[in-house]
């Protein structure tokens, strides 16, 4: 166990004195520390890790170098006896593209001119102040089948160049000041060509970030992916701790990948997090790097003459992936130094354990919708907006409306102000007189009155289905009509509002249900299904222009465009389109639209890609129009009942 002290030191000096006891357990873990030692050692590192004289570490974990193996081969006993006048075939680990030195005068080694030096393999550490990298490198060996790969494979298009080269810096810190998560990938074996590899990935979640994350891993379209969709399937190992596996084959159609670079993408998102400013979208991108068969093989042969006297003194020996040694039995070969310092080669690792580098997926980044002041909402079933002139805007977010005279209906239908001559002909409507309701399909009438309901100029007859298409150009609702003596009532206009391409759309609905921490409601499946947003009924005869009434299913837009937007407010500084209303988790929230100055909420302004939940009371400003958050009251509608036989039942 003398190999475990080093990997201690090797801990004890990247902790920055933040971390917990959790955290340095999995360290050990990745580490390969055996279990029954872990307690011991969790003991004399947590003290250290609270030390204000410990030096802070930025680098990752381990400077990407590979986990110690958990049986490691015992240090090498020097050896005193001469070298073997002939050595058979021998094949060293890996190569380290470290060339060769010259050999002494005198020495005879006639050897086939190699080919350039290897690339450098993945387990090579950074240099000592170079920033993380998002594009990390492992050497793929080549296939021991057939050299280059199958024939009659073309060699795919890559990006030539050195990683470092290719490279995207990043902090390793959040802007909300938090550090970010980590991802370990152990590789298990290096992977080699015309083989399943099967890494298995270890995320690391801290603080804000402890929570389930969605995974999707995009292979090389160049190689066979082995994931059953783009999604890998995630699974808990321990608090903050989340495993999943992204098998894939190194081969194209089933043979064996041609030399290149091939590419794989991961990348991380967190729903729900509670802090607005926490990024939530993460990228990595691993490069496997395929060499040849004569770059990763690169033969050295020594053929002595039977009493030649050869001197390797200084070759570093395990920069060619195979040597070959003959001599007779006088001959006399010096192997001294010949794999560096004399050392006998290391055993592989049983496993090969990187970390790499994540960062901060800027692109994703830029659509977020965040959420401000999301604690301070209040639930709310309907309300209205009232503007400066007094006129007034109903919102009614829900899947069936009722239209009638009884003060139970979600829209109250009587004539107004209060008279005989009105009330006579309020005494005529039903009590339910339309119900509006979303499907699947459309928009569904359905006229339960005993007077009956028109839809441009026609009987609606029953239930009818109006599509999005039928109803984006205003539709004349008569209650009335209905024979022997047909008598018009009350007079709408029916307006249908969908599918508009708006500003800040980048998104999907998942990333705004994100920022409120809730799941997409049935109302807005349904909205998406129908492709209807809102509908928009506007009293044509009644108090035209006093009181318009917005059933809310997915969005209203707000702003001076009546075919644009449900809630249309006048006024020339005003835009076509300026904001957005929303209805989720049982609160109304608005989203700016425009610039980073024309909505204001409450005097202060609004930045876009910010929604901010709307309570009673709240002002909205735009331009020099002012709309005022209400709750949901109809106007003229305080007198409960009255003697001419008009009740609230």
């Amino acid at each position: 166990m003398n190999w475990i002290e080093p990997v201690v030191n090797q801990i004890r000096g990247q902790l920055n004195g933040n971390e917990s006891s959790e955290e340095i357990a999995r360290l050990l873990l990745v580490a390969g520390i055996p279990a029954e030692l872990q307690a011991p050692l969790l003991e004399q590192l947590v003290p250290a890790s609270t030390s204000p004289s410990e030096t802070s570490a930025v680098e990752t974990a381990f400077s990407g170098q590979p986990a110690p193996p958990t049986n490691p081969p015992p240090p090498a006993e020097p050896s005193t006896e001469p070298p073997a006048a002939a050595v058979p075939e021998f094949t060293p680990p890996p190569p380290t593209a470290v060339p060769p030195t010259a050999a002494p005068p005198g020495s005879a080694i006639p050897a086939s001119s190699p080919p350039p030096a290897a690339a450098p393999p993945a387990t090579a550490p950074l240099p000592p102040h170079d920033p993380p990298s998002v594009l990390a490198s492992v050497a793929v060996e080549p296939s021991a089948r057939e050299e280059g790969g199958a024939a009659g494979h073309s060699e795919p298009a890559r990006t030539t160049g050195s990683a470092r080269s290719a490279e995207t810096t990043t902090t390793t810190r959040d802007p909300a000041g938090g550090q970010l998560p980590r991802l370990l990938v152990d590789w298990g074996t290096p992977p080699k060509v015309g083989h399943v590899v099967r890494p298995r990935f270890m995320l690391l979640c801290p603080g804000p970030w402890n929570r389930e994350p969605r995974v999707h891993v995009q292979v090389d379209p160049h190689l066979d992916s082995h994931l059953d969709g783009d999604f890998a399937p995630i699974a808990p190992r321990g608090d903050g701790l989340w495993e999943f596996h992204a098998p894939f084959g190194m081969t194209t159609a089933g043979s064996d990948c041609r030399p290149g670079q091939y590419l794989l993408h991961v990348r991380i998102a967190f729903d729900g997090l509670e802090m607005a400013d926490l990024s939530r979208f993460f990228t990595c991108t691993i490069r496997l790097d395929v060499a040849s068969s004569s770059q990763a093989e690169r033969t050295l042969e020594i053929d002595g003459d039977g009493q030649s006297i050869i001197n390797l003194h200084g070759h570093d020996l395990q920069s060619f992936g195979r040597v070959v040694l003959r001599g007779g039995d006088a001959g006399i070969l010096n192997l001294q130094s010949g794999l560096e310092s004399g050392s006998a080669p290391e055993k592989p690792s049983d496993s090969l354990t990187h970390e790499y580098q994540l960062s901060i997926d800027q692109q994703r980044e830029s659509r977020v919708i965040r959420a401000l002041n999301r604690t301070h909402r209040e639930p709310l079933d309907r309300a209205a907006f009232v503007l400066q002139d007094g006129r007034q805007i109903l919102l009614l977010p829900r899947r069936r409306v009722t239209i009638g005279r009884q003060r139970t209906s979600d829209v109250v239908v009587r004539c107004l102000p209060r008279s005989r001559e009105n009330d006579s002909i309020s005494r005529k409507i039903s009590r339910t007189h339309l119900t509006v309701r979303l499907e699947e399909n459309g928009l569904q009438l359905a006229d339960t009155s005993s007077t009956g309901v028109c839809l441009d100029s026609e009987l609606l007859d029953g239930e009818r289905i109006l599509p999005l298409d039928e109803g984006r150009d205003p539709l004349e609702v008569e209650f009335g009509g209905r024979q022997p003596v047909p008598q018009i009532l009350f007079a709408w206009r029916l307006q249908l509002f969908g599918n508009e391409r708006l500003a800040g759309d980048a998104g999907d609905d998942k990333l705004r249900w994100n920022a409120v921490g809730e799941q997409p409601s049935r109302l807005w499946q349904l909205s998406t299904a129908s492709g209807i947003d809102a509908a928009r009924l506007k009293r044509a005869s009644n108090l035209a222009g006093r009181e318009d009434y917005v059933m809310l299913y997915r969005q209203a837009c707000i702003g001076s465009s009546p075919d644009r937007c449900p809630v249309t407010i006048p006024g020339a500084d005003v835009p076509p389109v300026a904001a957005r209303l929303l209805y989720m988790g049982r609160t109304f929230w608005v989203e700016n639209l425009g610039g980073p100055h024309s909505l204001k909420v409450d005097g202060a302004d609004l930045p876009p890609q910010r929604i901010a939940p709307l309570t009673p009371g709240s002002q909205l400003q735009i331009g020099s129009t002012v709309l005022e958050f209400r709750r949901a009251a109809q106007l003229l509608l305080e007198e409960p009942s009255d003697s001419l036989g008009l009740t609230d039942a």
